[in-house]
């Protein structure tokens, strides 16, 4: 049994209003018995309104001292560093000691974070950030992350010429063909890498001779399919 306060409502003499505040985040609403002045509310069980899942945290990359972050543009564009101090809302204060990167306050909109986090102290010197760097082997990680050779693609792609785009789009109809007719798997990194790894756009790719029957491999300057009539 809960007292109420009163409210009375112009132009109904006579006639009074319950209010119950609630602590949750929604009003339900409920058949209530009034009598002297009292309201009696059938007794039930407590319940949380919210799901459970909304209790899960959904980001788990956060501005915290030590977070490595990823320049996205600027005149350290492609870089890391890592975060020793938040100076305010919009900047942070990074360090760089094993990428080439001073200790300069940075803005949150060029940098992009990662998974990579080390224990270094607040506004650790520059010697602390290069052994917990090291000892976290952050940048043998980033290497073997599927960002950093996205991005490397993403350069080489760049820089290809007509003649290179031709070549890679002539030895993927030929992997396809190969996993049509055979049904087999196909490395298509490993064949870019024997192509055009070290700067050497020339090299050919070697097909394995199961090919199906009018697949042949491709030379190094000329790309040609010939069928077997």
């Amino acid at each position: 049994m809960i007292n109420c306060s009163k409210m009375k409502i112009n132009g109904c003499s006579g006639f009074y209003i319950t209010i119950l505040f609630q602590s949750y985040a929604f009003v339900e609403a409920a058949h209530a018995q009034y009598s002297n002045g009292r309201l009696f509310i059938p007794e039930r069980k407590s319940f949380s309104p919210f799901l459970p899942r909304a209790a899960i945290m959904v980001f788990k990359r956060f501005v915290e001292i030590g977070r490595v972050a990823f320049v996205a543009f600027g005149p350290y564009e492609g870089k890391l560093v890592a975060i020793v101090d938040v100076i305010d809302q919009n900047r942070a204060l990074v360090d760089g000691p094993c990428t080439g990167v001073k200790r300069q306050a940075l803005p949150f909109k060029c940098l992009q974070l990662t998974d990579y986090v080390i224990k270094v102290p607040h506004s650790a010197r520059q010697k602390y950030v290069r052994r917990a760097w090291e000892k976290a082997e952050i940048n043998k990680k980033w290497e073997e992350s599927s960002w950093a050779k996205k991005i490397e693609a993403r350069k080489k792609r760049a820089t290809m010429s007509d003649f290179d785009r031709y070549k890679v789009m002539t030895a993927k109809k030929m992997r396809n063909k190969i996993i049509k007719h055979e049904g087999i798997s196909f490395s298509w990194s490993d064949e870019l890498q024997g192509c055009f790894g070290n700067s050497n756009i020339g090299q050919s790719i070697i097909i394995s001779s199961a090919s199906p029957p009018g697949v042949i491999g491709i030379g190094d300057s000329t790309e040609t399919t010939k069928e077997h009539t």
